[in-house]
């Protein structure tokens, strides 16, 4: 899924696999570096972010943090100017892939990774009016009620297996639940404005958070309250919304939903 998604990208005459994951950089003690300046970092950084927890590798951890929250997936807010109904609002995300040069997520273990957003709305006093995306109190997404992005597994006739258990030698087909390379995905949602004093100003913050594996399969793997997987915050925003008295305008200066191409160069 890596090399084919890459092949088929505008990444593919421009970058390799090696420009993003091993890129050159000064070392001391190294022949490579000593004949031409430079060397390829071995680290290899990706979204391979609960090893290096499970084992305490606390540099690598830190540096594979760092290299997934760098401007390779943008979020963006999307509030509308006009609102036609008074008893609600829409507004929507947008999780763009900027910077990966395959489909967001892939792997041969994609069926391990969840990515989804999280958001809360809250009104002028702290109150939370709105909220999607949150884990329950055992680190777990509900499926039905949250998008997750994520490579969901068949097998070789046509059943879906098990994510929990990762039975890789059953897998013969992919639904794939992924962004491509410089494109971007859209959700939409309704908020409830009845529950709300108006006028107000709402502050709308939302974060893009993945993990490797889900917190299921770590059950399964080493049991129960034994680890519990890492989540990194690979992209964030917040705006602020202002709700007029009769509840039919909203602005939003630095926000918009004018695009319509779902090419996202």
């Amino acid at each position: 899924l890596q090399y084919t998604s890459w092949a088929e990208s505008p990444y593919r005459d421009k970058k390799t696999c090696q420009n993003c994951h091993m890129p050159q950089e000064v070392v001391e003690n190294e022949i490579a570096s000593i004949t031409r300046g430079k060397s390829a970092n071995h680290r290899f950084l990706s979204g391979g972010v609960s090893i290096s927890s499970l084992y305490s590798k606390r540099e690598q951890f830190e540096l594979t943090g760092k290299y997934m929250q760098d401007d390779k997936i943008r979020l963006s807010i999307l509030t509308p100017s006009v609102v036609s109904n008074a008893k609600q609002v829409s507004f929507g995300l947008r999780i763009a892939n900027v910077g990966v040069g395959h489909i967001f997520p892939t792997g041969p273990e994609g069926d391990l990774i969840e990515i989804w957003p999280e958001i809360e709305v809250h009104d002028e006093s702290g109150r939370q009016v709105f909220t999607y995306g949150e884990l329950d109190r055992l680190g777990n997404l509900d499926d039905k009620k949250t998008k997750i992005y994520r490579i969901i597994p068949f097998d070789s006739k046509g059943n879906p297996l098990d994510i929990a258990l990762h039975r890789s030698w059953l897998f013969a087909k992919d639904e794939l639940h992924v962004i491509p390379p410089k494109q971007y995905d859209e959700l939409w949602f309704q908020l409830d404005l009845s529950r709300i004093k108006i006028p107000a100003r709402l502050t709308i913050k939302s974060r893009l958070r993945y993990r490797k594996p889900h917190q299921r399969y770590v059950e399964w793997a080493l049991g129960h309250d034994e680890f519990r997987a890492p989540i990194v915050d690979v992209a964030f925003d917040q705006i602020e919304m202002e709700v007029s008295k009769d509840a039919r305008t909203i602005r939003s200066e630095e926000h918009t939903s004018e695009l319509q191409s779902r090419q996202y160069l």
